[in-house]
């Protein structure tokens, strides 16, 4: 039976549209993208189990581009306020999960700043639990994220179902027992859950 149900937060609770940003960003600050995006992806799993509360990211990649870190800070978190959004069909579904008393988590790759416009957002109430990598320093896939969730929710691997875009994510999940769903939209999500037992009702 299942008792908890595990959400991904970035494209799946959350339309982050990242890649809109990004270009918009660079755009406007004119640099080019793709050298930019290299930068990014040279940096972004360091910043993503980091435990520190600052701009460490952002900081780097101004360095590297040789730009004003206060005006990149800025922009970036005008444009991540401008684009992210809440797929009102996930949270429909969460929903409707709460309504018939499954353990809802949230277990995020997450740096600093998305964090502060999560929160802004409150996207992390409507879980009963929420396992964030910088908090935890840690990040998927590692096993060490999927052990925290069951230690934190106290289920048997079987009980829960975790929930993902990226299909990396949910191999080490599979492994050790859990259930998994590749996300691609509300309506698959909504049919494989049903499929898997649970009650949507």
């Amino acid at each position: 039976m299942i008792k908890a149900v595990v959400f991904d937060i970035g494209e799946v609770l959350l339309k982050e549209k990242n890649g809109e940003i990004e270009a918009e960003l660079w755009k406007k600050l004119g640099r080019r993208n793709d050298k930019a995006r290299e930068i990014i992806l040279k940096y972004l799993n360091r910043a993503i189990s980091r435990k520190e509360e600052d701009f460490w990211l952002e900081k780097k990649i101004a360095k590297r581009l040789d730009l004003n870190p206060n005006q990149l800070i800025n922009l970036w978190m005008d444009l991540k306020d401008k684009y992210f959004e809440v797929n009102r069909d996930v949270e429909k579904i969460i929903a409707k999960l709460k309504k018939n008393k499954y353990t809802l988590v949230s277990l995020t790759d997450v740096n600093y700043s998305h964090e502060i416009v999560r929160r802004k957002m409150n996207v992390y109430s409507m879980f009963d639990i929420n396992l964030k990598s910088f908090e935890l320093k840690t990040r998927k896939p590692l096993k060490k994220f999927y052990k925290v969730l069951l230690k934190r929710t106290k289920l048997k691997p079987e009980e829960i179902i975790f929930i993902d875009d990226f299909p990396l994510n949910l191999e080490t999940p599979k492994k050790m027992g859990i259930k998994a769903i590749l996300f691609i939209d509300a309506l698959q999500l909504k049919k494989d859950l049903i499929k898997l037992g649970v009650k949507l009702k």
